[in-house]
């Protein structure tokens, strides 16, 4: 975003506008999550509103996967020149 000289902010077009409308309604277009199953994995379901033809608002849902924290390494032996792998 640019400021010309005694004028306010333009708005790029790209970035969200900041202002106390977007911010009230944040948990109204961001925060619509359920829990469809909690475990070792889970699996969620998000709901958001976006623009769609001639800026009319289309509800679209998300179903996202995932296992939450967890923690990978590769280990390679340069004597022998392979990947050690353990069971």
């Amino acid at each position: 975003m640019t400021q010309a000289k005694g004028k306010a902010l333009n708005w790029d077009g790209k970035s969200r506008v900041s202002n106390d409308v977007y911010r009230k309604r944040f948990d109204e277009i961001f925060k619509k999550e359920k829990t469809l199953h909690e475990g070792y994995l889970y699996l969620r379901e998000a709901t958001y509103t976006q623009p769609g033809i001639n800026r009319n608002p289309v509800k679209k849902t998300l179903e996202y996967f995932g296992r939450g924290d967890s923690v990978a390494a590769l280990i390679f032996d340069k004597d022998r020149n392979q990947f050690v792998l353990v069971r």
